[in-house]
Parts: C-alpha cells; sequence; structure tokens
C-alpha cells in the first residue's frame, strides 16, 4: 500500500518532549480536516449485528457497524461476566448485539459495549433524558432539602422537598427509605453540569394532561398542570417542565376578589392552569385559574367557627408567623383564622414591632371577626373593636346613609381617589376633593394602604349599590380634644408592650432606658447631620442640631445627656443635650407643689416631632417634666405636626398624669369648650314630619328663628320654606315679624355641633336643631313623605325659586335653598338696559324671582338665568354683551348671555375706519352687536357696524365689509387697520381675516427712521393692492402717493434721503455701469471710515468695532449718524462721574413676546433684497465735505450727551460704562437685563443678573433685594419652575427671608400663578406662623381670588399659631375683606363680636362705620354712632366721633339730622362738664 521514499500528506498530532518523535496521522478526515464518518452515530445508540472483524492482542475486539464503520470493544466491556478467551467467544465473522457509548473521532472509530446490563438501560447518559419524560429511581439518601436518587449507576438525581410529596412532609425520612424504587417525573435536565431534578407529585407524575417544555408549545386555550413557585399579592407564578414560567394576574386566580392570595395558595401546590397568551421571543407566559367546567379557588365556603358574625370579639393563639402576618386558631373552636400586619394596630408604625414581638403560642385577646370571603380575617384595630363594642359599625347597604361616620381602612389608592373598606366588604370612594381640607397636589398619597380612617358618607347610589365618602377633617373631626389623646395613649401602651416583649425575648439593654431620663454618653462622631454617641452600657444614640444649640461637641469628649426617645426598630436612642432642659431635669423636685394635675395650663417647650406624638417640657413648677401631645387630632389628620417647630413655646393642658403626661394644645381645648357651649341644645322629642306651634324669635334677611314646642327648641324656617307661591322682586319674610305665632312642619335636623344636616335615618334627633316649613303644600301632608327634604337635586332646565343674596363682580348670587346656591351673570339677568347698568338697585337681599338651570355640574352652585331656557344664537341676531378684553391689534372680545362668547375684529368695529378704535371700549363696558356667524362651541363672529344693528336704515358706509379675499382685485384701493409693524414690513389687517404686507419700499418716498412711531398699531392705512396670492391668501400693497393718490401724512423730523427709483427698462451695459458705481461708492465709504477714525483717535475719541451695513428697512442712518457704515460707541470718561440718573423703570410684569413670523413676510426677503440693492446717487465734492462736516458734529454731540447722562445707552458697551460708574445701582442693573431681553438674549441677562448681584455692595441690602426681585421675574417668565426655585433658594438666604417670599408670591400673582402663590403662601403660614401680617396677606389672596371660605378656614388656622395680642387685628382685617370681597353680613357679625369682647376699641368702632358707610346702610351707620356715643370714653375720643357723626350727616343726612346730632353734642360737653363741677 505504501512505499519507500514515498510521498504523503500527513498531520503532525504531538511532539514528544523527551525523545523530540513526531507522532503523524495520515487519516483522511484528519488531514483533510473534515468530520469523520463515524459521527453519524449517536451515543447510545444500539447496533443489532455488529460483525467482528479483527481481535487486538486478545484484548480488544473490533467490529464493523456497516456502511465502512469501525467499532472497538474493551475486553471489560464484551460481557457482564469476566471473559477468559476473547478469541474464543468472539470469533472473527460472529455477529453481535452492540451499543455505542462513545465516540473517538480522531481515531474514526466508535466504541461500543456489549453488556447485557448497559444495553437494557433506558438511559445512557444525562443527555439521553428529556423534561416531562417518566422515569425509574431508586433512592440513593435523604437529605434536609429534599431526597437524592440514582437513574443508573452514572445518573445521579435529586427530589427537592416540595415535590416529595403532593402534600407537604414535615419528616420525608418516615416515607421514604434507602434504595426504594420511585417512578417520578423529570422537571429539569442539565448536561453540562450533570444535573437532574425530577418530582414525586403523583399529580404531575400520572397527569395526562399535555405536557410543556419549551414556550413555543404554549397555544391560548390550552389547559395543563404546573405547581406554584411564588405566591405574590399581584399574582401567582407557576412553574412547568424545563422551568418554563407562567404568571396568573390577581384577577385570574378567581372569579372573586381574593385579598390574600397566600391564604389560598402555597409554594409548590399542583395547579392546573389555562394559557392566554405566550410571546416566545420574550419568554412570557399569561396563564388563567379560570377554566370553564372546573371549580375555581375560592368557590369553596370558609370553615367559621359557630357564632360567627362580622364585628364579634373572640379570643386566639399564635400559630404560625410570616411576613404578612399571623396565622391564628380561634378560640376555643381552634378554628383557622389569618390576622393581616397592617390589622395589628391603628398605628402602621407600630405593626412590624407588634408582628415581631408575638411568638407561636401567644394568646391575643379580642380580636374582631372582620370577613370571611375567602379566608377567615380577623383584626385587632382599636377603632374597629371599640365602633363593634358601641354598634356603630357598617352592616350592610341599606345601612349606609348620607352623613353618617363609619370607621374603616383604606384598601386602595387611584389617581382619583381612594377606596374604603367599611367592614363587611362595603367599600366606598372618596374622590380627591374630598381626601383633605388643604390644597395639597397628589391627595391619594396622604394615606397609606391598611391605615385607620374615619369616613363620612356624603352620596348613595341605591341603583348601582355605590357610595361616595368624606376624609377631610371638618366633615369628621368636630373639635373633639379625646380623640387624639386616646390615640396616643394606646400608640404608647402599644410601644411599652413591644419593649417588655423583645426584653423578654432577648434581654436588650433598651429596656431599662426611658424618655427623661438623664445618661452619661461619651461623643464617638461629629458630622454635619449631628454628633454620634454612646452610653457606658453600649447603647448608641445620635444628637441632630437642633438639640445642641450653644453646645461644643468633640469626639471622644464625655458629657451628660436627656433620653428623647427610644427608637426599637433602629435599636439606638435620640438625645438631647439642651443645656436649660438638662438643668431642669437634674433639679426637679418631686413633692407636692411640683405635682401636676388634670386639667392645669403649662407653658410648654417642644423637643421632638414624630408621626404620632409631639415630645414637650413642661415649665412653671412643673419644670423638668416632660409631656407627650398628639401630633393627630384624629386619624385623619396629616396636617398636625406641621404646626409644631423644635423650640416652640405653647400652652398645654394636662390630659392625663397616669404612668405619663399627656397633654393637649390649650388652643385646642379653647376651641373644643367654645363648640361645646354653642352645641348646648335643648332636648326635645320632635321627629320629622310632626305639624307643631311655634314662636318667631327673629327675623333675619334669609331665615326666621323659632322657638319650636312647647320645650321651646330652637329652630328655624329658611327663606326657601316660607311661602309655595312668591312675588317677583319681593322678600317672603317681610309679613313675619317677632313674637308671632305659627304652625310648622318639622322637614328635617341639624347637628348641634356641626350645624350639618343630618339624615332622615339618624337614629336619635333628640339633641339637634329642628328645620321647619310653613309652606302650605307640605303643612297639608301627614307624616313625612319623600321630597320634603331641606334640599333636592336640580337638572338643567328645572324652572325654580331663588332668593338674592348679594351682587358683586357683575354676578348676582342667589339663595336656591339652605345647601345650594346660584350665580346669575349679568346678562341673563334681563334685557332692560337700565337694570343692567345699575343691578344691585333692582335687586335687594331676599327677593324672590323665578330663575331657570343653565348648569348643574356642581350640585351646591348652579347656574342660573331670568331669561328662561338657553336659547340658541343665530346669525342676525342683535344681541347684548359685555366687554371681556380690548386688544389693539385684533379687536375686542365679547361675553354673550348664556355662556356664548364673541370676537368683533377692528374691522368691524364702524363703517367708518378711525385711528386706534378701540379706545372708544373698555372692559365690562355693555355693547350692542350684531352676529354674524356661530359655531358649536359657542363661539361668535359679531359686528359693531350701524350697517349691521340697523339693517332697515340707510347708513353711509365708508369702509364697505371685506367678507372674503375672493373679493379682493388687483389695482382695488382700500383702507385698513396696521396691526403688525416688524422687520419685514407693516402688515394691515382690511378684514376679519384678510391681511396685506406693505414692504418698506411701498411704504414711502423717503426712508422712514423710525416705521413703529408713524405706522403704529391701530392707525387707518390707505393702500393700493399691488398682488393677490389666492391659494395661500396673500397679498402685497403699496402705500405710495402715486398708487393711492393720497398725501404722506409722515412727520418730517422721521424722514430722510429720498428712495431712487427703479428703471425696470435698463439694458445690461447700463446695470454694469450701475455695479461698477456701487464698487466706488463702497471705495469712497471706506475712505470716508478712515480719515473720520484718525480724527477721532485725535481728539481722544473711540469707535466701535461693529459696522452696521445700511439695509433698505425703512430706517435711514446716512445722514444722522454721518456715516452709512458706523454706529457710534460711546467713550470713557477719566474723572469721576456721578450715578446715572435714569428717569423711569423697566416694568418686569409685561410677558415680552416676538412678533408672529408669516410666510408671506419670510417670502419676502428676495423682494428686499432687490430694492436694497439700488445705487445711491453720486455726491459732488462739496456734499462730501458738508458730509465730514455732519459726522464730525455728530460724534461730538453723542459723546456730549453720554457724559451728561442725556442719552439712552443704546449698546453693550454703553451699558458696561454705566455699570462701573454706578455698580451699586440696581436701577442700572435692571436696565442692563432689559436691554438684553428686549433681544431674547436670556442666558445674557441671566449674566448680567449674577454680575449684579457680585457687584452691589452687601451694605447696599435693598439694592440686592431689587436685583433678586427681577432675577425671579426673569425665570417665571423665561425659566422652568426648577430654575426659578434655585434662584428663590439663594434669595432666601442672602436677604431677608420674609421680603423674598412676599416678593415672590407678588411675581406669582401679576403672572396670574394663583396655584403656585398658594403653594407658597401654605409654606410662608407654616414658616412665619407668628407672623400676623403673613395671614393677613394670606387671607387677602383668597378673598381677591374667591376663595372666602378658604380665608375663612385660615382665620381660624391664625388664631391657633399667633399671640392672643395679635387675634383682635387679624379678625378685624379679614372682617374688612368680608365687606369688600366677600359676606357683608358675616363681616358684620366679626366686628360685632370683637366690640362685645373690647368696647373700649375706638379704632375697632371707626373701621366699623367706615365700613358700613361703604356698604350704603345709613340707618345702620347712625345706629352705630348712636352706640359708640354712648359709650364711656375719653373726652377727645367723643370729640373724634361726634365730628365724624356730624360729618356724615352734613354728607348724606339733611339740615335737620345735622341740628340733632349738634345737640346730642353739647348735651354730652355739658353732662360732661357737670360731672366735673360735683
Amino acid at each position: 500500500m505504501y512505499e519507500e521514499q514515498q510521498q504523503v500528506e500527513a498531520t503532525i498530532l504531538y511532539i514528544h518532549p523527551s525523545t523530540k518523535a513526531i507522532s503523524l496521522s495520515m487519516l483522511t478526515h484528519v488531514t483533510s480536516r473534515t468530520v469523520p464518518q463515524i459521527g453519524r452515530l449517536t451515543v447510545g445508540c444500539i447496533i443489532e449485528e455488529a460483525k467482528v472483524w479483527r481481535i487486538d492482542q486478545g484484548q480488544r475486539v473490533y467490529v464493523r457497524l456497516g456502511d465502512n464503520l469501525v467499532g472497538l470493544a474493551h475486553a471489560k466491556s464484551l460481557s457482564d461476566q469476566e471473559v477468559k478467551d476473547v478469541s474464543k467467544e468472539f470469533k472473527r465473522g460472529t455477529t453481535h448485539r452492540c451499543r455505542v457509548v462513545d465516540l473517538d473521532l480522531m481515531d474514526n472509530v466508535a466504541i461500543v459495549t456489549m453488556k447485557q446490563s448497559i444495553l437494557k438501560q433506558q438511559f445512557l447518559a444525562y443527555k439521553d433524558i428529556v423534561p416531562g419524560a417518566v422515569i425509574q429511581c431508586q433512592v440513593r439518601a435523604i437529605h434536609s432539602t429534599g431526597v437524592s436518587v440514582k437513574v443508573t449507576s452514572h445518573i445521579k438525581g435529586f427530589i427537592p422537598s416540595m415535590h416529595l410529596f403532593d402534600a407537604a412532609l414535615k419528616h420525608p425520612e418516615k416515607k421514604f427509605k434507602e434504595g426504594q424504587k420511585l417512578k417520578c417525573r423529570v422537571l429539569r435536565v442539565d448536561p453540562s453540569k450533570y444535573k437532574l431534578l425530577v418530582t414525586n407529585k403523583k399529580s404531575l407524575v400520572t397527569s395526562s394532561l399535555p405536557i410543556l417544555t419549551s414556550y413555543d408549545q404554549a397555544q391560548p386555550g390550552m389547559v395543563t398542570e404546573g405547581f406554584i413557585a411564588s405566591v405574590r399579592d399581584n399574582g401567582v407564578l407557576v412553574v412547568f417542565y424545563n422551568d418554563i414560567k407562567g404568571w396568573v394576574p390577581r384577577s385570574e386566580l378567581s372569579a372573586t376578589h381574593m385579598e390574600y392570595p397566600d391564604k389560598m395558595f402555597y409554594v409548590g401546590q399542583v395547579v392546573r392552569c389555562r394559557v392566554l397568551s405566550c410571546q416566545p421571543e420574550e419568554e412570557r407566559l399569561k396563564l388563567s385559574f379560570q377554566i370553564a367546567g372546573m371549580k375555581r379557588f375560592g368557590s369553596k365556603a370558609v370553615d367559621v367557627p359557630e357564632g360567627f358574625e362580622v364585628g364579634k370579639l373572640v379570643d386566639c393563639r399564635v400559630v404560625k408567623k410570616s411576613d404578612k402576618g399571623l396565622d391564628v386558631a380561634v378560640l376555643p373552636s381552634e378554628k383557622q383564622a389569618f390576622l393581616p400586619k397592617m390589622h395589628l394596630s391603628d398605628h402602621l408604625s407600630n405593626c412590624d414591632l407588634l408582628l415581631a414581638s408575638y411568638q407561636e403560642g401567644d394568646i391575643i385577646s379580642e380580636v374582631m371577626y372582620l370577613s370571611s370571603k375567602t379566608v377567615l380575617i380577623v383584626s385587632k384595630k382599636l377603632s374597629l373593636i371599640q365602633a363593634s363594642k358601641s354598634d356603630s359599625l357598617a352592616k350592610d347597604f341599606t345601612s349606609i346613609k348620607p352623613g353618617l361616620l363609619y370607621p374603616g381602612v383604606l384598601k386602595n389608592r387611584m389617581s382619583y381617589g381612594v377606596f374604603v373598606n367599611l367592614t363587611h366588604d362595603l367599600i366606598g370612594l372618596a374622590p380627591n376633593k374630598f381626601i383633605s381640607d388643604h390644597r395639597v397636589t397628589d391627595p391619594p398619597n396622604l394615606y397609606t394602604p391598611g391605615q385607620s380612617l374615619v369616613a363620612k358618607v356624603t352620596e348613595v347610589d341605591e341603583d348601582k349599590r355605590r357610595f361616595l365618602l368624606s376624609l377631610r377633617m371638618s366633615d369628621c373631626y368636630h373639635d373633639n380634644t379625646d380623640i387624639g389623646i386616646g390615640l396616643l395613649e394606646n400608640y404608647l401602651e402599644e410601644r411599652a408592650m413591644i419593649m417588655q416583649s423583645i426584653d423578654k425575648q432577648k434581654g436588650s439593654k433598651l429596656a431599662v432606658l426611658h424618655c427623661g431620663q438623664v445618661a452619661r454618653v461619651c461623643i464617638t462622631d461629629v458630622n454635619d447631620h449631628g454628633v454620634l454617641c454612646q452610653t457606658n452600657e453600649g447603647v448608641k444614640g445620635f444628637v441632630t442640631h437642633e438639640h445642641m444649640i450653644g453646645v461644643r461637641c468633640q469626639q471622644g469628649k464625655v458629657c451628660d445627656a436627656v433620653i428623647l426617645e427610644v427608637d426599637i426598630q433602629a435599636n439606638c436612642v435620640a438625645f438631647s443635650l439642651n443645656h436649660d432642659l438638662l438643668k431642669a431635669i437634674k433639679h426637679r423636685k418631686d413633692n407636692k407643689f411640683s405635682q401636676v394635675k388634670i386639667g392645669q395650663v403649662l407653658k410648654s417647650e417642644v423637643h421632638l416631632i414624630r408621626e404620632e406624638f409631639v415630645l414637650v417640657s413642661l415649665k412653671g413648677h412643673a419644670a423638668g417634666r416632660m409631656a407627650y401631645v398628639p401630633a393627630k387630632k384624629h386619624l385623619n389628620d396629616c396636617f398636625e405636626k406641621r404646626q409644631f417647630s423644635v423650640g416652640q413655646i405653647n400652652h398645654v393642658v394636662i390630659k392625663k398624669v397616669e404612668n405619663v403626661l399627656l397633654a393637649s394644645l390649650q388652643i385646642h381645648e379653647d376651641k373644643a369648650q367654645d363648640q361645646n357651649k354653642a352645641s348646648v341644645v335643648k332636648e326635645h322629642n320632635l321627629k320629622p314630619g310632626m305639624k307643631v306651634t311655634a314662636v318667631v324669635r327673629a327675623v333675619h334677611e334669609f331665615q326666621l328663628n323659632l322657638a319650636v314646642g312647647p320645650l321651646e327648641a330652637p329652630g328655624r324656617v329658611y327663606i326657601s320654606e316660607v311661602a309655595d307661591e312668591h312675588k317677583e322682586g319681593i322678600s317672603p319674610l317681610a309679613s313675619y315679624k317677632s313674637g308671632m305665632e305659627v304652625t310648622v312642619k318639622v322637614i328635617g335636623f341639624r347637628d348641634g355641633k356641626t350645624h350639618k344636616y343630618l339624615p332622615i335615618s339618624h337614629p336619635n334627633f333628640t339633641k339637634t336643631i329642628p328645620e321647619c316649613t310653613l309652606k302650605k303644600s307640605k303643612l297639608a301632608i301627614k307624616g313625612f313623605c319623600e321630597g320634603e327634604e331641606i334640599s333636592r337635586t336640580y337638572k338643567v332646565g328645572d324652572s325654580i325659586q331663588a332668593f338674592v343674596h348679594s351682587y358683586s363682580n357683575h354676578c348676582l348670587w342667589m339663595q336656591v335653598d339652605p345647601v345650594v346656591r346660584g350665580v346669575v351673570y349679568i346678562l341673563n339677568m334681563s334685557e332692560d338696559q337700565q337694570v343692567l347698568n345699575n343691578p344691585s338697585h333692582h335687586f335687594k337681599p331676599g327677593g324672590s324671582y323665578t330663575v331657570t338651570v343653565l348648569d348643574a355640574s356642581d350640585p351646591h352652585k348652579l347656574e342660573l338665568s331670568m331669561l328662561g331656557d338657553k336659547t340658541p344664537i343665530t346669525p342676525g341676531a342683535i344681541v347684548r354683551g359685555l366687554v371681556l378684553a380690548v386688544h389693539p391689534s385684533s379687536g375686542l372680545v365679547v361675553q354673550l348671555s348664556d355662556r356664548y362668547r364673541g370676537r368683533v375684529s377692528l374691522t368691524d368695529l364702524a363703517d367708518k375706519f378711525v385711528d386706534n378704535p378701540v379706545d372708544r371700549y373698555r372692559e365690562n363696558k355693555m355693547i350692542k352687536a350684531c352676529v354674524l356667524a356661530c359655531d358649536e362651541k359657542d363661539k361668535c363672529v359679531l359686528s359693531l357696524r350701524k350697517s349691521r344693528l340697523h339693517q332697515g336704515s340707510i347708513c353711509k358706509i365708508k369702509d364697505p365689509e371685506l367678507l372674503s379675499m375672493d373679493e379682493v382685485k388687483t389695482g382695488q384701493v382700500l383702507r385698513g387697520f396696521v396691526n403688525n409693524c416688524s422687520d419685514k414690513g407693516v402688515f394691515l389687517s382690511l378684514g376679519r381675516d384678510i391681511t396685506g404686507r406693505i414692504q418698506y419700499s411701498h411704504l414711502s418716498h423717503y426712508y422712514i427712521k423710525e416705521p413703529k412711531k408713524v405706522f403704529f398699531i391701530g392707525k387707518v392705512v390707505t393702500a393700493k393692492v399691488i398682488s393677490v396670492d389666492y391659494s395661500s391668501k396673500q397679498m402685497e400693497l403699496s402705500c405710495l402717493e402715486k398708487d393711492t393718490g393720497a398725501t404722506e401724512n409722515v412727520p418730517k423730523s422721521l424722514v430722510s434721503n429720498k428712495r431712487v427709483a427703479k428703471d425696470s427698462g435698463r439694458t445690461m451695459k447700463k446695470k454694469k455701469v450701475i455695479n461698477d458705481k456701487e464698487i466706488k461708492v463702497d471705495k469712497q465709504k471706506k475712505a470716508k471710515k478712515h480719515k473720520l477714525e484718525k480724527s477721532v483717535k485725535r481728539s481722544s475719541r473711540t469707535l466701535d468695532k461693529g459696522l452696521v451695513e445700511e439695509l433698505d428697512s425703512g430706517v435711514d442712518v446716512s445722514k444722522d449718524s454721518g456715516s452709512d457704515t458706523e454706529t457710534i460707541k460711546s467713550v470713557k470718561k477719566s474723572t469721576p462721574v456721578s450715578r446715572l440718573q435714569v428717569s423711569s423703570g423697566f416694568v418686569w410684569n409685561n410677558t415680552f413676546t416676538l412678533p408672529k413670523k408669516t410666510s408671506q413676510a419670510q417670502d419676502s426677503d428676495s423682494d428686499d433684497s432687490e430694492d436694497e440693492q439700488q445705487p445711491a446717487p453720486k455726491k459732488s465734492k462739496r456734499e462730501k465735505l458738508e458730509d465730514r462736516k455732519q459726522e464730525e458734529k455728530m460724534l461730538y454731540q453723542t459723546e456730549q450727551e453720554l457724559l451728561q447722562h442725556q442719552r439712552e445707552p443704546q449698546s453693550v458697551d454703553d451699558f458696561d460704562r454705566l455699570v462701573l460708574q454706578s455698580s451699586d445701582s440696581s436701577l442700572v442693573w435692571l436696565k442692563y437685563m432689559a436691554f438684553h431681553l428686549a433681544t431674547t438674549e436670556i442666558e445674557k441677562a441671566r449674566a448680567v443678573a449674577e454680575r449684579a448681584l457680585k457687584s452691589i455692595s452687601f451694605r447696599e441690602e435693598q439694592e440686592k433685594l431689587n436685583v433678586w426681585v427681577a432675577y425671579m421675574n426673569l425665570e417665571n417668565m423665561y425659566g422652568t419652575p426648577e430654575t426659578l426655585q434655585a434662584v428663590f433658594d439663594r434669595a432666601v438666604q442672602q436677604n431677608e427671608a420674609l421680603k423674598v417670599f412676599q416678593q415672590l408670591i407678588d411675581v406669582y400673582v401679576k403672572s396670574e400663578k394663583i396655584e403656585q402663590a398658594e403653594q407658597l403662601y401654605s409654606t410662608m403660614v407654616r414658616r412665619f406662623s407668628l407672623k400676623k401680617d403673613v395671614w393677613i396677606s394670606f387671607a387677602r389672596f383668597y378673598f381677591k381670588n374667591n376663595q372666602a371660605e378658604s380665608a375663612r378656614k385660615l382665620l381660624q388656622r391664625s388664631l391657633k399659631s399667633l399671640d392672643k395680642r395679635d387675634h383682635v387685628e387679624v379678625i378685624s382685617k379679614i372682617a374688612q375683606m368680608e365687606f369688600k370681597f366677600g359676606e357683608p353680613e358675616r363681616g358684620k357679625t366679626m366686628f360685632e363680636n370683637i366690640l362685645s369682647s373690647y368696647p373700649k376699641r375706638t379704632d375697632l368702632w371707626s373701621v366699623y362705620i367706615d365700613m358700613m358707610v361703604k356698604l350704603d346702610d345709613k340707618e345702620a351707620v347712625r345706629q352705630l354712632f348712636e352706640r359708640v356715643t354712648h359709650q364711656t370714653l375719653s373726652a377727645k375720643r367723643m370729640k373724634f366721633f361726634f365730628k365724624k357723626y356730624m360729618d356724615f350727616e352734613k354728607k348724606y343726612g339733611d339740615e335737620a339730622s345735622v341740628d340733632i346730632v349738634r345737640q346730642k353734642a353739647i348735651d354730652y360737653v355739658e353732662i360732661r362738664t357737670g360731672a366735673a363741677e360735683t
């Protein structure tokens, strides 16, 4: 086969390192580097007939496997028994059955075995096993995590604990023994790591459902089985074979809502599920447990104890503890239940600690049955337990009535509100507007899921079985301070129990520490946040900066500290190094003189503020004692703690003295007492529907005060319940007088404390205020019927009776019933112009009118009309309107009746155009207009032309209407209004939507210096149509005299050189000559510039390096400036110059807007450029010499003006020079910023502001503040909220904070950012809570923005924070605001209350009288004067009031009334003189 010296191709296999012998291979597949033929076989395959080919040295047998494939069997692989003579038993040519166990690809040989034991094996290697296959295996060993098994001698597997059995096994060693044979199913196999996981769950092994081993196999609708790997609140994770995972959302777990999925499912549970969707490329599989024909999870009735009832209290024993709560056994039935972690306490901060403190076997007393829907749930929340004891839990939907209060638990938060569970699975929605009394950005996040709340039912929809709730403090809390004390007491008791439990379990060092104790500490670290320290016992603690004021701390220092709080969760202590507190505690004496008693009022200082409590130290005889003040007045309270600050001094009332001292703020106690006094109502036996006799006690504008029944219970009849029929404009109360007896019918009740209406289903009316009616229609009905309620629901189109309350801001406010108010806008009041001119004179308070409901979107505030139903406005109708806005460039915006709004363009104001046509109109003026068009959005196009308003009469029309662009023809001469003047030309409004442009080359025969002064907005201009593009609706106009025939009325002072006319008939040769002349003129200009520079240098003057090329923009600078290409730059002066005196400041609250660019203006650039290239006429030598003289003269004049400050700076260099001369003048810096803003260079304006803040001296505080205000204005108009906040924060740090706050509020208000201003005011009243001016300013802001109710609530807040000495002034100021912006009657009441307490405050009397004078109630003013002049005051003060009384009568009275006042003054003097003599 081979010969010597024959050349062959071989591949080097290796080189022996010692002998250096080279091993080669000449096999074809090796030399050619191809896959050998043996590669077609697979390991594990069985060859039925393998023919013995050769026996090698009696040890190895080579066999033919077919197709030229060779196999090799080693001696040990020939049989299970020992083969003594291989050549005899395996003769050449004999056939045998063998199995491939390996492949030798290098030698192209298959390694085979003929052992019967291996031939019988199901699997030979790990890769032979596929997921989902059923296999036989044998137990090898039992471990804590599972059982190890073997499939073959060299294939091992493992069964995890969860897969040992269908149910969980606590003792697997009792069920499994070594050597035991099992039938299992393969879960997952990893041949590369030789890992095999199997399951012994019979439900999986014997399952006949499809096996899922890849995501591609999953098809929607497919039903298969898997096991649960994880249970979460939002769903369940299911695992199949080959580690295929699927997710079951919470909504697909069961047909019913499942609140606690972990109680229904467990890890390892075999479940049958249905495929909803699958995304193989993303390995996402969505499943469902809801399968047709299969019993669903949670459908089985819960096994409840005998006598189960929601709200029942039982005892239980802890069985198991998990992260989500406690598994308990109800005693004595031992039924299983679940106590969720969030139901361990009303205080969520205690729930984790309580969960950790409970151990298996602990007995928990008094837990309440909460639910048994899918799992038996119990609760330990004290609020629910107390409600159960008092039988005030919600029982079913029929018990839910508006006005009732129920305890509940927050279930879920949404963007539009929160859902509250009121027990018995009654879940209601609290919308965002009913979550809090305060304005917050994200109301739902005020509360946390699981938090205990009290909710008031506001609305019930019986058809949909839904109800709305309110969580507002004003609805749920009625100044009962015992609620807050009870919450705090419960919190501290739970903390004490937790500490005892932890001490019993772990022996914590914290257990021996308590609040107010003095401990010796060593400071271990000092950082930016405070001090870290450690006690002698090794307890770590910290001290914040606010608790170490005036104390120097160094690392290693040992000192005494007061324990403020023992933080169990963080395992540390909060200390205080306050010297005064330490001294007071160390010198405290425990004797009868230092005892603290309930009800005592003591001064206190705040030391620590937490979510649930505020820690204070007491002053006076109780100095050295610590007390707790509630940080929450109520379960719903989120804002009480915000009024506290460390170091704040308050007066508190002691409420509890056992164990720890509990106290309440005195202002809360005083308010509660006042509320209790006001709410004292006589008991009565009145019921709804009863007819009784009542006596009229007082007649007011809107109600009759009554003494009802034989017990004379205080009640009332509201004006809407007096009569069935009313006379228009007459008050139904006019015929009633005090002392009259009337027969009334009780139709409702109000709560004695809150004065809010109670539902008819309320269980107890004995201490409530009856609401009555005098209507004959209701008196005729026996008993109480539906429809007799105090208020009802109104719909659009309803015709109802309403009563005038007041008139303000062009609105007539009316009272429909005690709950619902209405507003009538001025255009819906009357069609009589005289009535509209003075509505307050025609509509008196209390007057009754029939009105129609136009809008009822707000059930408590209706929009009404006295003109009947809303009638559509049609084109051609003549209507009345109220001018809302006047725009010089566009026209008028007009408010019409029935919510319609219209627009009047400049060309529709009159038949004859005049300059500035809108000057004749002002805002809030009544006008008549003709409707031209109206769209579906109630927006109309109006006209004020006489020809439109009086279509039947003959009117002279000088400027006819242009209705569309199609009416415009080239060559037509028209008149129009200037609506814009920009660099592109002057734009003329010729019709409502018809605009044309006049290029500057067609504006005048002369160059105009300042076009905007000549062609101001609103000017009437005559123009000729040059061209019209109907497709793009653009037209070019000309107002040259030769085109229009009209004389150009341009002041001579604003024009310069005459323009050179074009000659389109020139030849190309002449054009070339013109171009040559242009080049020559440019050279002459350059030479002129060079000479000018030399002359300026000789006179020590400098020129601006920037050159401005003269363009044909309509502005000529050639003659006045002395050069065609230059602008003058001002020069520095070597001698000192005084500070610049600027005549006027820059108005920062005017928003800067760029002129609008139109496509027409942009397209005109090329046209303008043609005009600009016209050559100037050649000048003679004499003219050139004259030009030079003029240039020199202009230079000199400019320099003199700059030096003498007669010229406004016009460039950056001008301003730089001025700020160098007057660096401390804020006005100069503001002008500089305004200069940049005028060119929209915002960043440069910011840079100027930063320079100003660095340059102005620190002594010039007001100047710096001016710059800060301008900087904030700049960021407000052109920046972002973040940049504005950054500037504001810096300004607060470097200026008096209160001034900066007030300035930013002014910025917000002027820019109409009301919401931001309100948020900033809220921050101010917290930060400057002791400043009365801040509260007054905030209230004025509310009143001016029609938020009177918010201002009234603000008054109550201010009285809690301010000293009592400031209360009178604050109440007085807000009472004045009530007169100006709110309800004068309320203002009267406030002044009367103040004067009853301070009758000798003449300043209050004077202000009260002035307010009443402005109210135009002369008799009431005279009564006030009579009262004040009968007070016992000093002679000087009495002289003041008599003089004021006299002036009043001279102005509003007659001679007789003046004489009466004069006589009273004389009598007073005589009495005073006589008393002095005696």
